[in-house]
């Protein structure tokens, strides 16, 4: 880095737990992360991980998750009646317990990431195991 500077103390002072993540797959969620994004006006899902199948079965496109707590969904709806921003919140997701949900609006979606808070243990499915398959399956092709 310019000046000197050392890479592993300049991620140590951020407050954000992912920026000291390493990035396995680029644009890939990282694997103890949810990410789902919802249409701006009428907050169905227009798209989510693959590993969300996985950790909350039964989310369909066109649909809100029934999982998504009210105070989530309000949000939600803020950011995309705003057209913009971001915003962080701690929310009990039904299956996953204390999740800290960072949601953003961006061109007529709403996305929002969930992160198990770090007092949780990691849910079983969410390993690298999906990764690592996706990789193996995508080297065949």
């Amino acid at each position: 880095m310019a000046g000197g500077a050392d890479l592993s103390a300049a991620t140590t002072l951020s407050d954000d737990a992912c920026a000291q993540e390493p990035i396995h797959r680029p644009g890939a969620i990282q694997p103890h992360g949810l990410l789902v994004g919802l249409d701006a006006g009428t907050m169905e899902l227009v798209t989510r991980s693959a590993n969300v199948d996985l950790i909350l079965p039964g989310t369909r496109p066109g649909h809100l998750p029934a999982w998504l707590p009210p105070k989530v969904i309000e949000l939600c709806r803020e950011l995309g009646r705003s057209g913009g921003g971001e915003k962080t919140l701690l929310a009990d997701i039904a299956g996953l317990g204390a999740t800290e949900v960072h949601c953003f609006a961006a061109s007529g979606t709403v996305f929002c990431e969930l992160e198990l808070t770090s007092a949780m243990p990691t849910h079983p499915s969410a390993s690298d195991a999906p990764l690592m398959l996706a990789e193996a399956i995508e080297s065949l092709v």
